[in-house]
């Protein structure tokens, strides 16, 4: 590991991951340091390394495209992936209403992280058959 002259020392040889604008999937990056951040202990760095991507994501989304204010609903489909977990914790922080789409399966794990209401879409592999047509 390499770093530039105005490093922080309390830094040097800690377990980090970066937020990296391209080249992050890499041995070796060079990033400000304002973009390190320190892994979370119960985290593997592969995990750690989602952590920007779901939740800047989500972030864009929800705080930057159309701001999204408390009191107000926000419906968030594939609530159970990591760009929706991701939404349920920013919106739980804004102090929005949220309602997702999930397996059923998932409902109750949603409810404990604090989606408001789960509903199941229709499985579009089941309705395609319904709707085709044979010939």
């Amino acid at each position: 590991m390499r770093w530039g002259p105005n490093a922080r020392q309390d830094w040097i040889g800690k377990a980090v991951f970066a937020l990296t604008r391209f080249g992050g999937y890499a041995d070796t990056v060079c990033v400000p340091q304002a973009q390190v951040f320190d892994k979370p202990e119960n985290l593997s760095f592969e995990q750690s390394a989602a952590i920007p991507v779901n939740y800047l994501t989500a972030w864009q989304l929800m705080s930057w495209s159309d701001p999204l204010s408390k009191d107000e609903t926000v419906l968030i489909h594939n609530a159970g992936g990591g760009v929706g977990l991701a939404a349920i914790d920013i919106g739980k922080h804004i102090g929005a209403r949220m309602i997702g789409t999930a397996s059923e399966g998932k409902h109750k794990f949603l409810k404990s992280r604090g989606l408001h209401r789960g509903d199941r879409l229709p499985d579009r592999r089941l309705d395609a058959g319904a709707h085709a047509t044979h010939r």
